[in-house]
């Protein structure tokens, strides 16, 4: 009887251990999640940024280019 009931104890123990550590796994895999959403969300940023000055280096290759041909019919 006696075995018995330390079978139950060690198993109860071992159940809440492995409860508490599944709950510890998930909540530093949703901290991580929020961590990788971050990290998306500032590359989308940088990405757009990038995206601006390329539109805005191209406008200012035009204008070159219109002032190189202004240049050459002189010469």
């Amino acid at each position: 009887m006696e075995t018995s009931k330390t079978i139950k104890i060690i198993t109860y123990c071992i159940t809440s251990l492995s409860l508490v550590l599944v709950s510890f796994y998930f909540i530093y895999a949703r901290h991580n999640s929020k961590k990788i959403n971050n990290l998306i969300t500032n590359l989308n940023i940088q990405n757009t940024n990038l995206n601006i000055q390329n539109e805005y280096l191209k406008k200012i290759l035009k204008t070159i280019n219109k002032i190189n041909k202004k240049i050459k019919i002189f010469y």
